[in-house]
């Protein structure tokens, strides 16, 4: 625990706090044929993403191997953090605090500053592995590479495709979306402690949901593939269903619904 804080203590961490860069205002997509170093020799083996309910993070995670071969040789995130650049500065260092290995402080170094990647961002080297983390705006990208140039040159790509992005101050709910339709079922509606309601069927193609609710739960309806239903807990009053959905970027999109249980 110690070489961790005296890792936040290296590099100014509290310092750093002060920093308000703006949020990403667009997505930003991963594609092989925008990072130079990937595109003639690799491909993407594996993707995967995740969410954190409580903290509203969301994760893509890839795997890149050479063509033809399943051997994985640069594993990175994307982590886009709804909050802002306090979230995501945090989220760097708790990526950094969270190997069972010892990182070895004395070698770790400012990326930012050697190779201008991200608005802050460190790395260091293992016996046969390179990491490399970063912030930008309100994305953090880490990378665990073998092969220490392609993992500089893949991170110098996407830190280049981040700060390209238009930004904003901060984000809205939407308001006319492929959900409001869905969203007019529930919203001011009064549903019975432990009953249900369909909401129906959701847009699908290249989306991801995401829902948090202050009580119940939502369900697909089985056999279903895109037809959600929600249902109610037992705790009666006001509530809100929250839905995050995200298409094939990191962008997150927010609305929210509120329903009485009654």
């Amino acid at each position: 625990m110690n070489s961790y804080k005296n890792l936040r203590d290296q590099f100014d961490f509290d310092n750093l706090l002060e920093l308000s860069p703006p949020l990403i205002g667009e997505d930003y997509e991963f594609k092989i044929q925008n990072i130079p170093a990937l595109v003639d020799k690799y491909e993407i083996l594996h993707d995967e993403i995740s969410f954190v309910e409580n903290s509203s993070i969301l994760t893509r995670g890839y795997y890149i191997g050479e063509h033809r071969k399943k051997q994985t040789i640069l594993k990175f995130n994307l982590v886009f953090c709804w909050t802002g650049f306090k979230q995501a500065l945090n989220y760097l260092f708790d990526f950094c605090e969270s190997f069972q290995r010892p990182i070895p402080i004395s070698t770790v170094f400012s990326i930012t500053k050697k190779h201008k990647i991200g608005a802050f961002g460190l790395s260091w080297s293992w016996d046969n592995e390179d990491i490399i983390c970063a912030v930008r705006n309100n994305v953090v990208f880490t990378l665990k590479v073998s092969e220490a140039r392609l993992g500089i040159d893949t991170a110098l790509g996407i830190d280049r495709g981040l700060s390209e992005l238009r930004t904003t101050s901060e984000y809205r709910e939407e308001e006319d979306s492929s959900l409001s339709s869905i969203k007019k079922k529930i919203e001011g509606s009064s549903i019975p402690a432990g009953g249900s309601i369909t909401l129906g069927d959701f847009p699908t193609e290249d989306i991801n949901y995401f829902f948090v609710t202050t009580s119940g739960s939502m369900n697909l309806i089985p056999a279903s593939n895109n037809t959600w239903y929600y249902r109610a807990g037992l705790e009666k009053g006001n509530q809100k269903l929250t839905l995050f959905y995200v298409g094939s970027g990191i962008l997150l999109k927010k609305e929210s619904i509120k329903f009485k249980i009654i």
